[in-house]
């Protein structure tokens, strides 16, 4: 399916000003399986996303539609759930400071424009790109994103270690967070190169120094430690 999401995204990419022709009809018992994979693909898109001047090949009913509105709640709930599950603690920044139903409105606009990847880390990333291009005036944000992120990144590519930029103190906004409260002013920190990564063990650490201050990433090192 991935790989059918990929091919139809390429030609919307790459949109004719020139008319397609329709493609043959074919009755439902007569269709082939990659007649009804592209047609599945093709719904279950973003809209924006689908192939301009596709028509389908297959003859769509009451029932289709029912089964297309099913694969869709089901990918869906799969994407939320990889987002939630490595992206944990921005989401449960996100609502503790918009709430449930505005989270959920969020995650619905994301799912509406951005398409379905492989991988979950992969969708975790794509919203991670996906808040940096509509960001939220929600204190401290964009640096739990840019930490998840970098936490994903390292455990994805084992020899890597990823260096960022953090204005917060990581380890304070997830005590905070895990108390139910929002960051406040007191997790603000000077800029400090962190340099996150996974091999041979995960760890944190300031930039330069060639050792992680336990007493201060302890949290952090935590994290890192789940993400692997």
């Amino acid at each position: 399916m991935n790989s059918l999401w990929q091919k139809v995204r390429q030609r919307a990419a790459n949109p004719s000003n020139k008319p397609r022709a329709t493609l043959p009809e074919v009755s439902p018992a007569q269709a082939t399986p990659q007649d009804w994979e592209t047609v599945i693909a093709h719904r279950m898109l973003p809209r924006s996303d689908r192939p301009f001047g596709f028509v389908n090949s297959v003859p769509i009913t009451t029932i289709d539609e029912e089964r297309f509105s099913l694969y869709t709640h089901l990918a869906n709930s799969f994407r939320i759930g990889a987002v939630a599950e490595l992206l944990g603690n921005s989401i449960r920044l996100l609502l503790l400071a918009i709430g449930e139903q505005e989270l959920r409105e969020l995650l619905d606009r994301y799912m509406s424009v951005m398409p379905p990847v492989a991988f979950p880390t992969d969708e975790a990333l794509g919203f991670r790109q996906f808040m940096d291009a509509n960001p939220l005036p929600v204190p401290g944000l964009q640096e739990m994103l840019k930490f998840e992120a970098a936490l994903i990144e390292a455990a994805v590519n084992n020899n890597t270690t990823v260096r960022a930029t953090f204005t917060k103190d990581i380890d304070a906004m997830l005590a905070d967070l895990a108390a139910g409260k929002l960051p406040g002013p007191s997790s603000d920190r000077p800029a400090t190169l962190l340099e996150i990564g996974v091999d041979p063990v995960p760890f944190v650490r300031v930039s330069g120094t060639g050792f992680q201050a336990e007493s201060s990433f302890a949290g952090a090192n935590r994290k890192c430690a789940l993400a692997r």
